[in-house]
């Protein structure tokens, strides 16, 4: 016997007042101000000239129904004053129509891959998929693909939010070169990485000119140190101060390379 998740969503028309929203949309999935007023305006258009090319997916709720993809369509119906819209209903449990919704929504083509990452960590912080595997599975991607996208968060917060704004590219191997010239530090900034950025953008430079130049900062002389040893603790000063991230980074190496040194050490003079 089927389970009925498994069933075959029947195709009916809906009254509009008895659609209610799915409590996940626009939680996961970022708006886009002036610009999704721009795209509301020709989905108008495009369903008030050619008709709704594809239904909007509900589930029944009670006497309702939840909207698990499609909220746009609904909006957009509701402008042209239609009163009843086509319709797939599906039975499908919570976690079903959430992510039945969450990929409903990663497909829309105006976003852009800054905004993309932005909705996957949301996501991922939900819990509603295991972990990332799970997660690039759902959505049909390969898990190198979400994991180049998860690591684009990790930029300067001051280029996200112009990535976002404006859109200014959508070229994550540029991103990556960018954000591995330096880790952000606690208040989510690299100066290093901004520099490049601002560059990239004033200059219009191509992919391959801010790769070049990303290896040649990372290439850069390292910050000099000095270590001094006492009878009970180690000492190591930086001529510069280091982002935290770098710090801590250090701090671990430091730690396991000590721990091998006295086991070397101890087995010499046993």
């Amino acid at each position: 016997m089927k389970d009925k998740s498994d069933a075959i969503p029947s195709l009916q028309y809906v009254e509009l007042f008895k659609l209610v929203a799915s409590p996940y949309q626009g939680r996961l999935i970022p708006e886009h101000g002036e610009g999704n007023h721009k795209t509301m305006k020709m989905l108008v258009e495009s369903i008030s000239r050619d008709g709704l090319m594809q239904p909007i997916t509900v589930r029944p709720m009670c006497d309702k129904y939840e909207i698990i993809d499609g909220h746009r369509r609904v909006e957009a119906f509701r402008k042209l004053g239609n009163e009843k819209i086509p319709v797939m209903i599906k039975e499908c449990s919570d976690k079903e129509a959430q992510v039945l919704s969450i990929i409903g929504n990663l497909q829309r083509e105006e976003l852009s891959n800054i905004e993309r990452a932005l909705a996957f960590v949301k996501i991922l912080k939900t819990n509603i998929f295991k972990d990332k595997r799970e997660f690039s599975k759902a959505i049909g991607r390969d898990e190198t693909y979400v994991g180049d996208l998860l690591k684009t968060v990790n930029l300067d917060h001051r280029i996200i939010s112009d990535l976002v704004k404006n859109k200014t590219t959508n070229d994550v191997r540029l991103l990556r070169a960018i954000r591995r010239v330096e880790p952000v530090n606690e208040h989510q900034k690299s100066e290093k990485q901004w520099k490049l950025y601002t560059e990239f953008r004033e200059k219009g430079l191509s992919r391959a000119e801010v790769i070049s130049l990303s290896k040649s900062e990372k290439d850069k002389p390292l910050s000099k140190f000095t270590v001094n040893l006492c009878a009970e603790n180690i000492h190591i000063k930086f001529n510069e101060k280091l982002p935290r991230q770098q710090r801590e980074m250090i701090r671990r190496k430091v730690e396991m390379e000590i721990e091998r040194l006295m086991k070397e050490v101890i087995n010499l003079y046993e």
